[in-house]
């Protein structure tokens, strides 16, 4: 009863959240279906999106995706001018003197958008596949989440990671994007462009000596601009984008996902410290019950092992560092289980190293 009312209150909470989403006539719904519906960080959750939507109302055609790109360049970036509204907010001063990131990435994320509307090098082809999105997401804030998956437009089938985020009820989402005309929504996508260049640790005047050897590092000592521009392009080109359509499904991340995959190692060297300290009891009552008692020259040596093993619970004779607590004493005692046994008398009754 409590999993469906979760469920209900979730599905509520998405229609409330798609409804929010900007209203756009060029928006369309796409029918996705995923599967499975809920697991594990790290799982693949398949995804199959309706063709017939994607066909109706995605760029599917690589002219018209040129196309797309082309009209950023014409509108916003005014050709590559220096003048106009766009250009004045990142350059107040009439003039490309780059001081900032942001002014850098204005002119790295114009040259990457001019290169898919020329197709240079193959890169309106290299884009065209990386539109249709399958993807984790966060609608409140309407960002995707975790390594982004992709679908085939033709067949709609796709594929994506479930990301290391907190277990709960997330949304997946099928997508296909396109280039934003939007001034306020392009200046936001370049203004945080100019935080991921700077995240790379690039200095901000890309005409600069310091550029050239950042760009050398960065590249191993080989390529140029262009080459750098088709690394960080994907990462570029994401923040300009906006989705033409969209499908959502929701997706149940379980609380397992950190603590139920790894701890198998963990409980069997619980289980070998616990059948340890058992052991380790059990020879120390033989010795103090008189059974078995060792001839008078080991005495004393199995009398400190025994008052040893009661103390600590840790089954090999008092040598320094050879027992302790936590995950190194587990592995000192494993390490020391394996050396060569102490000799003793006959009759006498050592205690016994644990085995897994």
């Amino acid at each position: 009863m409590l999993q469906r009312v979760e469920i209900w209150i979730a599905t509520t909470a998405l229609a409330v959240a798609l409804a929010a989403l900007p209203a756009s006539p060029a928006w369309a719904q796409l029918s996705l279906t995923i599967d499975p519906t809920q697991g594990f960080s790290g799982d693949t959750v398949s995804g199959q999106v309706d063709p017939a939507g994607v066909a109706a109302s995605c760029v599917t055609d690589l002219a018209e995706l040129q196309a797309r790109f082309e009209a950023v360049i014409a509108g916003p970036f005014n050709g590559g001018a220096t003048e106009g509204e766009f250009f004045s907010r990142f350059f107040p001063g009439g003039d490309f003197l780059f001081e900032t990131c942001e002014q850098s990435a204005y002119s790295l994320t114009g040259i990457t958008i001019l290169g898919i509307a020329l197709n240079v090098n193959g890169a309106a082809e290299t884009v065209l596949p990386q539109t249709f999105v399958l993807t984790f997401a966060d609608l409140a804030i309407q960002q995707p989440v975790g390594e982004l998956g992709h679908f085939d437009p033709v067949t709609g089938a796709g594929s994506v990671t479930v990301p290391d985020i907190t277990p709960g009820l997330w949304a997946v989402a099928a997508t296909c994007v396109g280039p934003v005309l939007d001034l306020d929504a392009l200046e936001a996508g370049i203004r945080s462009n100019g935080a991921f260049l700077e995240s790379l640790g690039m200095p901000c005047d890309i005409n600069s000596p310091e550029f050239e050897e950042f760009l050398e590092e960065f590249l191993g000592g080989e390529g140029d601009i262009f080459q750098f521009l088709e690394i960080i392009g994907p990462t570029l080109i994401q923040s300009i984008v906006a989705p033409n359509a969209l499908g959502v499904q929701l997706f149940t991340i379980l609380a397992e996902a950190r603590s139920g995959r790894a701890p198998g190692a963990r409980r069997r060297r619980m289980r070998r410290s616990r059948r340890s300290s058992r052991s380790a009891r059990s020879s120390a009552v033989t010795l103090r019950s008189g059974r078995r008692a060792a001839p008078s020259s080991t005495a004393a040596s199995s009398s400190s092992e025994t008052e040893h093993a009661r103390r600590t619970g840790c089954v090999a004779p008092p040598r320094p560092a050879a027992c302790g607590r936590g995950r190194q004493g587990a592995f000192r005692r494993a390490a020391w289980a394996r050396a060569p046994a102490p000799r003793r008398a006959a009759g006498a009754a050592l205690p016994r190293a644990g085995r897994a």
